[in-house]
Parts: C-alpha cells; structure tokens; sequence
C-alpha cells in the first residue's frame, strides 16, 4: 500500500547533539554579546530585560528588536505628515534610531547562530542524517511523497538531508542561478525563491518554514538563497551590523510570527506545507515543543481537511521526543491533541529520541505498510 509522509521537524531537531544551538544557551550568550556594544548600538544593553528569566525567552527577548523594524518604516511614514520641519526631523531622528536597534540586533543575532552553525561537526550531524535516511528509505523509487517542514533556519536540517539523499529539491529554484552582491563588491552565486508551486517531481521536498539563514531580500523585494558559508566568510553579518549592505535577512525569530508569516515567502510556505499535510496519511512531529501557536493552527487546519475529506480516521501521526522531555508520552498525546485537535487516540509518542526512533515499535507501528 503506498502511503505519503509529511513531517515537521521543530527547532528541538538538532539541539539534542548541537547543545550550543539551544534556546537557553543561545539567550544567555546573547545577554552577554548586547552587553558589549557600544556607541549608539549599546542602547541594545538593555534588550535583556524583556526575558522573563536570565537565559530564557529567546523569542519574549527578540521581540522588540523585530518590533522595532515595523516602528521605523511607519515612523517615517508618519513624519511626511507633519508641516513642522521641526517635528518631522524629531521623527525622522526616533525611526532612525528604531532602524539601528533593528539592524544591529538582528545582525547580532543572526552572527552568533551562523558561528554556531558552523562549528557543527560530521559526529553531530551523523544522528540527524542517520534519522533522515530512515525517513528516506520508506519512500525508496517515490521521493515526492515524503515532505519535510522545518522550522530550523541554521542549515543543519538541509546539511543532514543532502548528506541522507541528494535529491532534495527546496523553496530556491534550480535554474537562473544569478552573481549578487549581498556584501558590496563582493559577489556570490544566489537562486530566487520559488512564487508558485512548481517543485521537481521525483524528489524529497524540504520546506523551511521560518527562513535560512542564507536567505536576503534585496533592496526591490527579491527574496535569493544564498550559500551561508559564503555569507559567512564574506563577512555579511558584519556587514549588516555596520549598515553597509541594503541586503535584509529573512527569518522567523520571534513571538511576532502571526503578522510575520502572513508576508511571503513564509505564507508560501506555510501554504505548500498545509497541501501535503491534507494529502498525507503518515504524520511525524520531531523535536517540535507545540509552542508556534500558528504551526498548530497549520496542524488543526489540515486535520480538519482530513476529517472533512474522510480520509482522518486512516492517518498515523509519531511525535519524537527525547528523553528529557518534561511530559510522560500520556501528557504529550493530550497537549498535542489540545493544541492542534488531532485525534488523541491516532497519536503516538516516542521518547527515544531522534537517534532512537527508527528502532521503536512505536515506529514500526507508525511506518507499517498497511
């Protein structure tokens, strides 16, 4: 019997064997990397503030910097509202100084994840491959009817499928590879991003849902994939925090994701993923902490096509947690159906983990081919 597979791999996918990626200690290095600052961008000093917690609430404590990009652009449409020459400068001087916390803080940021990202080796990756190949090898001779959404936007999801099965075909298109200048006088090889469903047949579809790292707008709306090794050494972060490249990143970092992904590419995304999820009848949640209140309304909405459809009742959804996990696999099934209205009774909890999985029964069960 031919099944399709539709999996959503949480931030938590890599952070079990890459602990320096983790919320808690990402949070708590940047507290520290504000306090640095200084000159005008040392106003930052004092974005740690907005945590709950010392070195927790990574999103509760990004939230104003991201704020601070929308405070800008609507500040400077206020200011030609003005016939004050006095007032307008006023204004103008408030959007600017908006403008440099959004800029230097998501430059920090971003900087920090990239050199984290980076310093990840073949021993800490080979888990997620290992993990990935199993997903791979279920759809052997019909890769198309295995998806993957990722809310990951360091580069080690992608990094771990490729090495896993080098058919992989993303949001980036494959042709019109184009020479841009993300840092000036510097070039780098960049694909556009997909505006329409056109993806290649016959190969595995990994959807980033909140962004990559490698991915920049450009000053006309354009949104490229770029090599993050090449953002990397070419000094982009840099550049960015200086506000010498007009270049923007493009990721989900913050508890503002419900106005963010109604903009594409994210709403394009999040779209594609909402099909394969109501045309697939093997669910798999990895890593994934059930906090995104708009991943579960994504969730509730394909659940609810199912339903309709009266293809529900034959759907198998395996969530994997590791061990640490605070909740008993009881706990996790009832949040889990609380959250996205799933059927309780059509869940299945692993605590193995993302290296364990693939040997449980609760695999077994999940994947039979029947």
């Amino acid at each position: 019997m031919t099944h399709r597979y539709a999996c959503l791999l949480g931030n938590g996918f890599a952070l079990q064997y890459e602990p320096s990626l983790s919320v808690y200690q990402l949070t708590a290095d940047l507290q520290n990397k504000f306090q640095t600052l200084g000159g005008p961008p040392g106003s930052l000093k004092g974005i740690p503030q907005f945590a709950s917690r010392p070195g927790d609430s990574f999103e509760e404590m990004l939230g104003p910097i991201e704020a601070a990009g929308d405070v800008a652009r609507e500040l400077r449409r206020l200011s030609r509202l003005s016939s004050d020459h006095l007032l307008r400068l006023k204004i103008n001087d408030t959007a600017n100084f908006a403008a440099l916390v959004h800029r230097v803080g998501m430059a920090t940021v971003l900087d920090l994840i990239a050199a984290r990202s980076a310093g990840v080796g073949a021993v800490a990756l080979q888990p997620l491959v290992d993990f990935a190949a199993a997903l791979t090898t279920l759809v052997v001779g019909r890769a198309d009817d295995l998806v993957l959404g990722t809310l990951n936007y360091d580069g080690l999801t992608h990094a771990a499928l490729l090495d896993a099965q080098p058919g992989l075909c993303d949001l980036a298109v494959g042709w019109g590879r184009g020479s841009k200048q993300p840092v000036p006088g510097v070039s780098s090889f960049a694909h556009q991003l997909r505006t329409e469903d056109n993806f290649v047949a016959g190969q595995t579809l990994l959807l980033q849902l909140h962004g990559s790292l490698g991915w920049l707008r450009s000053a006309n709306g354009n949104v490229w994939k770029f090599s993050i090794d090449d953002l990397r050494i070419n000094g982009y972060w840099r550049s960015l925090e200086r506000g010498t490249t007009s270049w923007e990143p493009v990721v989900v970092l913050t508890d503002r994701k419900e106005r963010t992904i109604e903009s594409d590419p994210f709403r394009f995304a999040y779209s594609v993923f909402e099909d394969r999820l109501r045309a697939s009848d093997r669910w798999l949640i990895a890593g994934y902490g059930r906090g995104d209140t708009p991943v579960n309304e994504l969730l509730r909405r394909a659940w609810s096509a199912r339903r309709r459809s009266g293809t529900a009742a034959g759907t198998r959804v395996l969530v994997v947690e590791h061990s640490g996990c605070g909740l008993t696999k009881t706990q996790g099934r009832s949040d889990l159906a609380q959250k996205t209205g799933i059927a309780r009774a059509q869940i299945a909890v692993t605590k193995a983990g993302i290296s364990g999985a693939p040997g449980t029964t609760e695999w077994s069960a999940w994947s039979d081919d029947r």
